[in-house]
């Protein structure tokens, strides 16, 4: 039986000084933890074992999203020089129109667009982001097949409830979710050791 309050108690501000937790990579170290320690805790019903498992694979990407969504924000918004790169080369913002009114804030509301348009974009879509990073940032992604099956795995369970075609459900197993531990933070280390070294948090 999972203890929420002990779960809840093992944060970033006290028991683990080596987190920083404003930083985006680890805080994505500390989220591995906490997946880590949640499949360690006994599910009394050997049925809710796998989805339980599901729900923790799952979560691998979404904390992989939230370093990339975080990263990238935090780099370009801190150098005017990204900012601009960014706006030639996100999607639809060209489009964008800006009323004559606002043209003595123009600079402000710049900002404001184009922090507008990165927040709708899927950060677990490697497809979309990837040329964001390399245009933008000059960071590469890892050519890694295990993390694309990793957020088609995600898509199943989180906007199928787990099942495949066939009507199969996915049922991830203790070693599968060790995997994706591993493969999810072997992607975001690759990336985070491309990112400009005055934001870079270090590697274990």
């Amino acid at each position: 039986m999972i203890d929420f309050n002990t779960v809840e108690s093992f944060d970033m501000d006290g028991a683990d000084p080596f987190y920083d937790k404003n930083h985006p990579f680890d805080v994505f170290l500390g989220s591995l933890d906490h997946i880590g320690l949640l499949s360690e805790e006994p599910i009394r019903s050997k049925s809710l074992r796998p989805t339980f498992r599901n729900i923790l694979l799952a979560h691998c990407v979404t904390a992989m999203e939230t370093y990339l969504y975080e990263i990238f924000v935090q780099t370009v918004f801190d150098d005017e020089s990204y900012v601009d790169k960014l706006y030639t080369v996100l999607p639809g913002i060209r489009d964008t129109k800006i009323p004559l009114s606002e043209l003595p804030t123009y600079r402000k509301r710049y900002f404001e667009i184009l922090r507008e348009k990165i927040d709708f974009l899927t950060f677990h879509n490697l497809g979309v982001v990837r040329p964001l990073f390399e245009n933008v940032l000059g960071i590469s992604f890892p050519e890694s097949e295990k993390m694309k099956i990793l957020v088609h795995l995600r898509h199943i369970i989180v906007h199928r409830n787990g099942k495949v075609s066939s009507g199969e459900r996915i049922k991830t197993t203790t070693n599968e979710l060790n995997e994706a531990i591993q493969t999810t933070r072997e992607f975001v280390e690759f990336v985070q050791r491309q990112i400009p070294r005055s934001r870079r948090s270090p590697l274990p």
